[in-house]
């Protein structure tokens, strides 16, 4: 809640490349919390799966890659890139609602010039799957695999390729850069539509808050607890 306050805070008076590094470090700090506390939780499961099981998730985790192949990879170049294109526009009218022609052609722009980013994304892709399923098949302990899999969950940029990282350097500048450059843009109307989406998502995590206290509260008071 405190971190979408101070960002709709930044974005009502006009967003600047450094409110864009400040929101990437503080959205990466969460995520590693949220990264670490997963594998706790799944580590028990994980660490009991058998040989079939592991199998089965290796089979999955292969078909997921396909999908990601067809959709974003397979077929002539100009579909490709359009599904590319439709895909980030999409991503920003989720929060300023229609984008006009000039806005969906500054990321039409963006995109042409990170194609490569898809193929260096499957290349990470199947390395951290690999990597994990490698975890799972050595540690068969709850407590040792959640150690590995809270490293591997937490520091995705560990392993990674050099050309991963300077390719996504390059592609997370030029992001940051759209971003500033679409905000100029923005029409009272679509600025507001991204304020009242933040109040909205503030408001949700401010219930799930009150709702885990008011359960926390119920269990200690229970008769026996």
């Amino acid at each position: 809640v405190g971190l979408l306050q101070a960002a709709r805070a930044r974005i009502s008076k006009g967003v600047t490349s450094a409110d864009v590094d400040w929101a990437t470090a503080a959205l990466r700090s969460h995520y590693r919390l949220l990264a670490q506390r997963a594998a706790q939780d799944a580590a028990p499961v994980l660490a009991s799966l058998k040989a079939d099981q592991i199998d089965a998730l290796e089979k999955k985790l292969a078909r997921e890659d396909l999908r990601y192949v067809e959709k974003w990879l397979a077929g002539e170049q100009k579909p490709r890139q359009r599904r590319r294109v439709e895909r980030m526009i999409e991503q920003f009218e989720e929060w300023t609602g229609d984008l006009d022609a000039s806005q969906r052609a500054r990321i039409e722009g963006f995109v042409s010039s990170h194609s490569g980013v898809y193929e260096r994304r499957l290349e990470e892709r199947r390395r951290w799957q690999r990597q994990a399923v490698i975890l799972i098949k050595r540690h068969r302990t709850a407590p040792e695999l959640a150690l590995s899999l809270g490293r591997l969950f937490a520091e995705p940029e560990s392993g990674r390729s050099e050309a991963y990282i300077r390719d996504m350097r390059r592609w997370e500048s030029d992001l940051a850069g759209l971003i500033v450059d679409l905000d100029t843009t923005l029409s009272a109307e679509q600025r507001g539509r991204v304020l009242r989406r933040m109040e909205r998502y503030a408001a949700d995590f401010r219930a799930l808050s009150g709702e885990r206290r008011a359960t926390e509260e119920a269990i200690r008071r229970a008769p026996g607890s």
